[in-house]
């Protein structure tokens, strides 16, 4: 199954948007340089 670069984006922001509601506002660093 081939996955578009759409799909992949929306599935790195909902997986990023999760870990900040788990982390709060402490965790976005951690989570911009895990993206990125």
């Amino acid at each position: 199954m081939r996955i578009g670069p759409l799909a992949v984006s929306t599935i790195i922001i909902r997986a990023a948007a999760f870990v900040k509601q788990e982390l709060r506002p402490a965790g976005d660093v951690f989570v911009l340089e895990q993206v990125f």
